[in-house]
């Protein structure tokens, strides 16, 4: 009939019709028959009409269309006298108003109306007195009443016509009657049904006590059962009936009846409702009853088994809420397995709005039990909460209890992972969102709010979504109507703002500030909001944009006032502390706001911080809120002395003494002390006199797992280290102890790490407080803390490293730093915060302290300490000290190579350059980044090349002409030119260029005096000489020889002074020394050469340094070369260049350079050669050949002491008398040369040391066997002029007036030699080149033919006789 077809549609139309037309028949033929006055027609029409309406609600209206219930009610009234009549007019008008049983929607309520318009109120009661004994037209009329009762006004005209005293007494006189007394209990029912007029009627005349006489009777019948329980759910909501109800143990008789309709669905239902409409409130004297009499584990079997009844479950769990509002009943609840019971309510039903308000309502009231919520999360709970408020999220009932819910669930932090993944952040969000004009739903979702937020995460996540706009939106909306949601929406402000920046933010730019102000302004006098808008100021102060906003929002005298208003609250004055700690410190760059400071100081804010903290000095909460504001007003230097005055350090001991157990409250209590104490001996003085050190460390080690507690105190000690009563405590091996303890517990928190840095520091003053300190495990904690802190803070960086350079002073501790985990410790402090002044500065002092224990090197380098220190250097290049340590550490990192390289590599050389540049008039820092340069170029030619490349040597030239004077600068500055110069042509060529010769030979007279600079000096000298010819003459130009020597004999005793000196003597002369210019350079520099004095001092310095190599060497070859350039004889040179032989007899190199001088000494004096022979060097040259004969290297040594022997015996018959008298001379002489026969020096040399001792009779005999070598010599050399004319002049000497000789050495086959080697030289073109060699081959046939014709004839038949003329023929 309601399809959406047009066809159907005038088919429902027309029926209708049709319907009207009956009906219209019926009612015209029952006024027919009731105006005749027949009984018998009219009870045959009402029949009809009761067929016609039956389960029909058409045909239902369409009577009410044509005013059935006149007729109907004119019946009633006119023939009811009749008991037939009676009957069926009473059965009409119930199925008028009510046509079906089962359907709720056949209730008509306009035939209703109709019928009490028509007055049928009133001949019904009559009716229902009048056949009081006849139970059938009883029940009919009970029918009647109820079917009518639907409306409203129906009931009171019921109740004004006696229906209910009327129907009440039926229960007495029908109690016999099972069915009849259900229909009165239903008649009841709906006659009490929001009218309680009625029910006072009704329980005026016995009925509720009647009720349950019937329930107790019929125990066992389900509709008598169900209806009683229908009429006293009706009923009961007055106070007269419940108290009637009770009196008659009416729960007690329900619960009795109950366990026999537990299957039933219905019953269950107006059971459950019958139990809820007895109780007046939440803490009625019925519910212990209720929940004692057994009827809560009836009701959840009935619930079990119909989890699918939405009507049900709503009542179960209405009555569930009130027994939960006894949080000593809930276990009763429990008990009935009320968790499983919600559990999958809320799973099948959570859409229906009824059940879903008390469902959650009940989950809130049984979160009172302590330890329940546990259970509620495994039941699944937090999930399905979330899940019913997001269902119904348009309800805003449900979403009001649904917050309340949550909220409860939330103050069990555990729960919050559950809730918060099954979305109760944003549900919770979104319902105030969309209900913030209802105040219950804007209270209870900032009260969720709230405890979602003793979860650090919810806290950010709801504010992602939108929790700090909602919130602000709906205090503003309400702050002006509602105290309630202005104390729960600052609460939650508070709550969401604590120590969160994108919640700060968001507030800042929604206007919280503003809002909470206004709050505060609005409801001052309220105690909660003057607490909760207190904790949302001091929370909104961590965001130091805030802190000004409240400021210009007047909030510093807001909350002074509130101090004042609410002077005796604790929990206020505590809050309203807390909110000037906030206003008056910028939190998070952790600075006095001065401004906000002046204006609470204005307003009286000492005064009355020192009257709360002194009228409540035993609460906690108040003391700990006192300490903080104290610190923070104190951080303006005017107020300490205000402070002061105001007896805040005497209050402050006193606290600290009452509260000594409570470490939360002496920590914030430590800060004050450490406030206060700030430049103020005084205050330091009245702090060590009352204890407050001894409570401190007796706090820490109490206290020692709260982190926070812990930082505080160590705080607080630190600045008390500067009072003399207090040190010796703090300083104590037990109180070190036990701060390094709390360290390596709290290693991870960063105020402890800072403050227990921070106190190390401080007291590692004195060596025996560092042994303390290292005795105790101090620098393996530091070095962790800096592990694991340095990368996020600066602040912790900055004091590790101090505490690590402070500990390693002492020599004991240092070997505990000489680990992997210190240097990487080191390296990430300053490779993490090389932009901050502070870290950089003492993370390269510590570099700089522990880089030279063993293996440190190497792992500060690897770990990237390299990259670190250069990257500081040139972000804190503009710093003296940070440059100056960084340089210091550069130098003590290079010893390692590989450092070196890393150096190079990472940009150190132009970095150098740059700070040199821009430092360059400052000598001391200069001297530092000559130090690093030294350090980096030394022994790299990459690096070396780089710092060429970066212009380094220009401006270490310009360096040394400015500050020449200053030692050190001068000493390290030597030492970079010579790294700089080290097999680096080009940077000695641009230094050369600088005017660095001059400078150095200037700075070397300068500071002729310092031993140091002297040995730098001449180094860089030698350096920027090394094969540098420019150099060497600017340098010989400038009078560097005579410098030289002069500072020789200052510092004659150095070892380095002589090496380098005696190098520069020798590889550095002037050009002119050989002219005959009589310049007065040119002499000055002759003088020297031959200045006996220059002599002594060689000889004296080589007397001091002959066991030294180096120095023995150069020293000597100085002498060699002022032996050419003087020509003098000198005894003490002699001898020491004897001893410096013997001694070096081993020492291949120092030892040729030994004997090299001496022969030049022997060749340019006579006298010398006397000397050296007396000093018995003959024997030493004998032992010589004899030791380096065999080696397989003899070169070097063997010409030296051949050019020795040489230089020795020329025109010096004693010395050629001593050879001789060496029994193994010749031999030695004889097999050095045999030996080495292909080396072209040995056999020059060697044959020329023969020619020399030729010169001596016995020496020539013994020689004469050399005949044999010498032939091979001119055979394997003869394309050598030189070689052949030694061997030539060798033959000569031997063979001249020694017939022995002549005889041998012709045995030998030297006379055809000597002709071929005449025959190869004389076809030569250059004659001059051959001359000597010609002339000595012609000799040495003269030698050989001289009296000897065997000779003669081996040189005839060689064909020298031709070859001689042939030579002639060129010469002339």
């Amino acid at each position: 009939a309601y399809t959406s077809t047009p066809g159907s549609a005038v088919v429902t139309s027309r029926n209708m019709k049709e319907y009207k037309v009956e009906a219209k028949t019926l009612v015209d033929n029952l006024d027919t028959a009731i105006e005749g006055k027949m009984d018998l027609a009219v009870v045959g029409v009402l029949t009809a009409i009761i067929q016609f309406v039956e389960n029909n609600t058409e045909k239902q209206k369409a009577m009410a269309k044509v005013s059935a219930a006149i007729s109907v009610t004119a019946a009633l009234r006119d023939l009811g006298a009749s008991s037939p009549v009676c009957e069926k007019a009473l059965i009409a008008i119930a199925y008028l108003c009510r046509c079906s049983e089962d359907n709720k929607g056949s209730i008509s309520y306009e035939n209703a109306k109709a019928f009490r318009l028509a007055g049928a109120c009133e001949f019904i009661v009559a009716a229902l007195l009048k056949y009081s004994e006849d139970i059938t037209i009883v029940e009919f009329a009970l029918d009647a009443i109820r079917s009518m009762s639907c409306l409203e006004l129906n009931r009171t005209q019921f109740g004004l016509s006696g229906a209910c005293e009327a129907v009440g007494r039926c229960l007495t006189k029908f109690s016999h009657s099972p069915e009849l007394c259900a229909w009165i209990c239903r008649a009841l029912g709906h006659l009490a049904i929001n009218n309680d007029d009625n029910r006072e009627l009704i329980g005026s005349v016995g009925a509720c006590e009647n009720a349950i006489v019937i329930i107790q009777k019929y125990q066992h019948n389900l509709q008598v059962c169900t209806e009683v329980c229908w009429a006293i759910r009706n009923i009961a909501p007055t106070e007269n009936n419940r108290a009637r109800f009770a009196n008659e143990h009416g729960p007690e008789c329900i619960a009795a009846v109950y366990k026999f309709h537990v299957n039933s669905e219905v019953f269950g239902i107006e059971a459950c409702r019958a139990l809820v409409s007895l109780l007046a409130s939440e803490d009625d004297d019925l519910i212990p009853r209720i929940a004692m009499s057994g009827v809560l584990t009836l009701i959840f079997k009935t619930l079990k088994r119909n989890f699918d009844s939405e009507v049900l479950a709503r009542w179960v769990f209405n009555l569930s809420y009130y027994v939960a509002c006894d949080v000593r009943l809930i276990t009763k609840l429990t008990a009935c397995d009320i968790l499983g019971c919600l559990s999958n309510t809320f799973d099948n039903i959570a859409g229906d709005e009824a059940f879903a308000e008390w469902g959650l309502r009940c989950v809130s009231k049984l979160c009172q039990l302590e330890g329940l919520t546990t259970k509620m999360r495994t039941a699944g709970l937090c999930e399905l909460t979330t899940s019913t408020v997001q269902r119904q999220a348009i309800s805003a009932t449900v979403s009001g209890h649904g917050c309340q819910a949550i909220g409860e669930l939330a103050k069990e932090v555990s729960n919050h992972e559950r809730l918060s993944t099954a979305g109760a952040c944003e549900a919770v969000v979104g319902a105030l969102k969309r209900h913030d004009s209802d105040v219950y739903v804007v209270i209870n979702a900032c009260f969720a709010i709230h405890y979602f937020c003793l979860t650090e995460n919810n806290v950010s996540w709801m504010g992602a979504n939108g929790a700090c706009e909602c919130v602000v939106n709906a205090l503003n909306k309400h702050i002006d109507t509602s105290v309630e949601v202005t104390q729960f929406a600052s609460r939650a402000v508070g709550s969401l703002a604590y120590r969160d920046d994108g919640n700060l933010g968001r507030f800042n730019y929604v206007g919280a500030c503003s809002a909470i102000v206004k709050a505060l302004k609005t409801h001052a006098a309220d105690a909660l909001v003057a607490e909760y808008t207190c904790r949302a100021i001091y929370n909104l102060c961590y965001e130091t944009s805030n802190v000004a906003l409240l400021g210009k929002e007047a909030a510093c005298g807001l909350v002074v006032a509130v101090l004042q208003t609410h002077a005796n609250n604790t929990a206020v004055v505590a809050q309203a502390c807390l909110a000037i700690h906030g206003l008056a410190v910028k939190y998070k760059i952790d600075k006095v706001h001065s401004g906000n400071t002046r204006k609470l100081v204005t307003k009286g804010a000492i005064e009355v911080t020192i009257a709360v903290m002194q009228k409540f000095p035993t609460n906690a909460e108040v003391q700990l809120a006192c300490a903080l504001a104290i610190s923070s007003l104190g951080r303006l230097d005017e107020n300490r002395d205000k402070l002061g005055q105001a007896g805040a350090c005497e209050l402050i001991v006193a606290s600290i003494n009452q509260h000594s157990s409570n470490g939360m409250v002496v920590g914030k209590l430590a800060l004050a002390v450490d406030v206060l104490s700030q430049g103020s001996d005084v205050h330091k003085k009245k702090f060590a006199d009352g204890g407050v050190v001894e409570i401190l460390l007796h706090t820490i080690q109490k206290q020692e797992r709260v982190a926070s507690v812990v930082a505080d105190c160590l705080r607080a000690l630190t600045i008390m280290l500067s009072n003399e009563t207090s040190r010796p405590l703090i300083r104590s091996e037990t109180s070190f102890r036990q701060f390094v303890k709390v360290m390596r517990t709290h290693e991870k928190d960063p105020l402890v790490a800072k403050w227990g840095c921070t106190l190390i520091y401080t007291s590692a003053t004195d060596d025996l407080s560092r042994s303390r300190l290292g005795l105790v495990k101090a620098c393996e904690t530091v070095t962790s803390i800096l592990l694991k802190h340095s990368e996020a803070s600066a602040d912790i960086a900055a004091w590790g490293c101090k505490a690590m350079f402070s500990l390693a002073v002492l020599d004991s501790n240092k070997s505990k730093f000489a680990n992997s985990d210190t240097c990487k410790a080191v390296v990430i402090a300053l490779k993490e915060n090389y932009e901050d002044l502070v870290v950089s500065e003492w993370a390269c002092a510590t570099i700089v302290t522990i880089c030279g224990l063993e293996g440190n090197r190497t792992k500060i380098g690897s770990g990237g300490g390299c990259q670190a220190i250069q990257l500081t250097l040139a972000k804190q290049s503009h710093s003296e000290i940070v440059t100056r340590l960084a340089c210091e550490a550069i130098y003590e990192l290079c010893p390692d190579p590989s450092n070196k390289q890393l150096f190079g590599i990472v940009g150190i050389c132009e970095t150098l350059g740059q700070c040199l540049e821009m430092h360059m008039n400052s000598a001391s820092v200069s001297q530092q980044i000559c130090r690093a340069i030294t350090g980096v170029a030394r022994g790299n030619i990459d690096n070396s090349n780089k710092f060429g490349a970066a212009g380094i040597c220009e401006l270490i030239g310009k360096a040394l002409e400015i500050h020449s004077f200053n030692s050190s600068f001068s000493e390290w500055s030597c030492a970079s030119v010579t790294a700089l110069c080290d097999k680096n042509v080009i940077n000695q060529t641009t230094l050369g260029n600088s005017n660095a010769c001059e400078s150095l030979l200037s700075l070397l007279k300068t500071h002729r005096q310092t031993e140091l600079i002297v040995a730098q000096a001449t180094r860089a000298i030698r350096a920027v000489a090394y094969k540098h010819d420019e150099n060497c003459k600017r340098l010989a130009t400038a009078g560097v020889v005579g410098t030289t020597l002069a500072s020789l004999k200052v510092h004659l005793s150095n070892s380095y002074v002589a090496e380098n000196s005696g190098w520069i003597l020798t590889n550095i002369k002037n050009p002119d020394v050989n002219s005959t210019s009589s310049s007065d350079q040119s002499t000055v520099i002759k003088d020297l050469y031959k200045s006996v004095a220059a002599w002594d001092l060689l000889a004296l310095v080589l007397q001091t340094h002959y066991q030294r190599e180096q120095p023995s060497k150069w020293i000597a070859a100085a002498i060699q070369v002022f032996a050419d350039h003087g020509q003098l004889s000198h005894v003490p040179v002699c001898d020491s260049l004897v001893a410096a032989i013997v001694y070096h007899i081993d020492k291949e190199k120092v030892l040729n350079q030994l004997l090299t001088t001496a022969s030049t000494l022997a060749i340019v004096h006579i006298d010398n050669s006397t000397r050296l022979a007396k000093n018995r060097l003959c024997e030493i040259v004998d032992g010589i050949l004899s030791k380096y004969s065999a080696h397989i290297e003899p070169e070097l040594i063997v010409v030296a002491s051949f050019q020795l022997i040489s230089s020795m015996t020329v025109q010096n018959t004693p010395v050629l008398d001593r050879f001789s008298s060496i029994p193994s001379f010749t031999k030695n002489v004889m097999k050095a040369l045999y030996n080495d026969l292909e080396s072209e020096l040995v056999s020059k040399f060697g044959c020329s040391a023969i020619s020399s001792l030729c010169n001596h009779k016995m020496l020539q005999y013994k020689l004469g066997s050399a005949g044999n070598f010498l032939i091979d010599i001119l055979q394997m050399h003869k394309s050598s002029i030189e070689i052949c004319t030694e061997v030539c002049r060798a033959i000569s000497k031997l063979s001249h007036c020694n017939i022995t000789n002549r005889n041998r050495l012709g045995a030998s086959g030297v006379c055809e030699e000597l002709v071929k080697a005449l025959i190869y030289f004389i076809s030569f073109d250059d004659f001059d080149k051959v001359n000597d060699v010609i002339y000595w081959i012609i000799r040495a046939i003269a030698d050989l033919a001289a009296n000897n014709p065997n000779n003669q004839s081996k040189l005839g038949l060689a064909g020298a006789c031709e070859i001689i003329v042939v030579a002639l023929r060129n010469v002339y």
